[in-house]
């Protein structure tokens, strides 16, 4: 497993260095840094860094703790429903190389630039191990985002209904749109896999095609599978959230608990977008800009909103520990197992 990390870590680059692709990438990086740089500026400019110091240094050690040995216990659970899904879509491995794999990509989502994403590095390791088929491992990938996404959007929608004081009709379109993107993007792959006829496509991309569709196919004939995944995804995001609020309490940060799981979803959500490094300067920003409506004191939100960051990076150098376990590790289970 470290020889393959490492790898893949020298071909990202020399990827990086050599091309006019890679004079691409580096730009976005370039504009991401250039973008994450100038968001935390301008917090700080605007904010009283003394007042956020003295937020984040009322956390007690072991609330840091508990933290973050509760977001490592979240992330072993997502590694393991992520491995629920490439069992049904094909490609059975163990619960280590799992682990293993889930750990890179924690760390890929926050180090990593350009676009190297922590699903791709996850995957790619698994590949590379040759423990299962790129198709299948790209769908079950797919899936466990999608399960995500749809776990935010749920928890989001569900506590709009309990905020009395919201704009119903504006959070309903946002989290409308939301899933209306969602769902044409899932229809435009499936449609595009299974509708196609191989025989018009050449040779090579019909195979890839029927080999996806193979996987696809898989992953439907086991909805049981699919939905653990989603109830999973939600248990895991309603965690995520659970632990925001353990930090926003400690600071005293007095809001509705309500709120926390309408405005973090959305947060996660806008994150996504390829805008800063691994989401940085923008969770911060639009967290306390959903909050600032129902009276959150700013300082607080941005405070508790940089304590989540330091746990993300500390999480991301967990990740690269867990990927570097040993190989033989994820072996000591039954062949039959796999």
């Amino acid at each position: 497993m470290k020889k393959y990390f490492i790898r893949g870590l020298l071909a990202l680059a020399r990827s990086l260095a050599n091309g006019d692709a890679a004079k691409g990438r580096r730009f976005k990086l370039l504009v991401r840094f250039a973008v994450t740089v100038g968001i935390f500026t301008l917090l700080f400019w605007f904010l009283p860094v003394e007042t956020l110091i003295s937020a984040i240094a009322s956390i007690p050690p072991t609330i840091w703790l508990l933290v973050v040995g509760l977001v490592l216990v979240l992330h072993s659970i997502s590694a393991l429903k992520w491995r629920l899904l490439l069992g049904a879509t094909g490609t059975p491995i163990t619960a280590m190389r799992a682990v293993r794999a889930h750990g890179a990509g924690m760390f890929a989502t926050i180090f990593l630039p350009g676009n190297v994403g922590g699903d791709f590095v996850r995957a790619a390791l698994i590949v590379r191990e040759k423990k299962g088929k790129l198709e299948s491992i790209a769908v079950g990938s797919f899936a466990d985002r999608i399960n995500d996404m749809l776990a935010l959007i749920l928890i989001s929608f569900v506590a709009s209904i309990f905020l009395p004081e919201i704009d119903h009709a504006l959070a309903g379109n946002i989290l409308e749109g939301v899933a209306f993107l969602l769902f044409v993007g899932i229809v435009t792959i499936i449609v595009s896999v299974r509708l196609i006829p191989p025989s018009r496509l050449p040779n090579k991309l019909a195979k890839i095609v029927i080999k996806f569709g193979e996987a696809i196919d898989s992953l439907f004939s086991r909805p049981l599978i699919a939905l653990s995944g989603l109830c999973l995804s939600l248990l895991i995001q309603c965690g995520f959230i659970g632990l925001n609020i353990i930090f926003a309490k400690t600071m005293g940060l007095d809001v509705p608990i309500v709120l926390w799981f309408f405005a973090w979803p959305l947060t996660k959500l806008a994150a996504l977008a390829p805008i800063s490094l691994g989401g940085l300067g923008v969770r911060n920003v639009v967290l306390a800009s959903l909050m600032l409506p129902f009276g959150a004191d700013t300082n607080l939100v941005v405070a508790q909103s940089l304590c989540w960051d330091a746990v993300m990076i500390f999480t991301g150098l967990a990740g690269i520990a867990a990927a570097m376990l040993p190989a033989s590790l994820g072996d000591q289970v039954p062949s039959n197992a796999q």
